[in-house]
């Protein structure tokens, strides 16, 4: 049974979607925190595995925070 949540749910979500958002939040309000924490650990693979995220670490190194230029691979 769920429980009613004294704040909407939108609000625990960054603005802006993500791919993965709508499992997450189903996934904490039906099993809790920490088994979307533990789903999170997978969707997470594809990110750190991309280019972006690649040329995101360099660019940040190189020139600090909010200088990359991302292509969506």
């Amino acid at each position: 049974m769920r429980r009613p949540l004294p704040w909407p749910v939108s609000s625990l979500v960054a603005h802006g979607r993500t791919r993965g958002d709508e499992g997450l939040v189903t996934i904490a309000l039906n099993e809790g925190v920490g088994a979307a924490d533990i789903a999170m650990s997978e969707l997470q693979k594809p990110i750190f595995l991309s280019e972006d995220f690649r040329t995101g670490v360099e660019s940040f190194k190189q020139s600090g925070p909010g200088m990359a230029s991302f292509v969506g691979r």
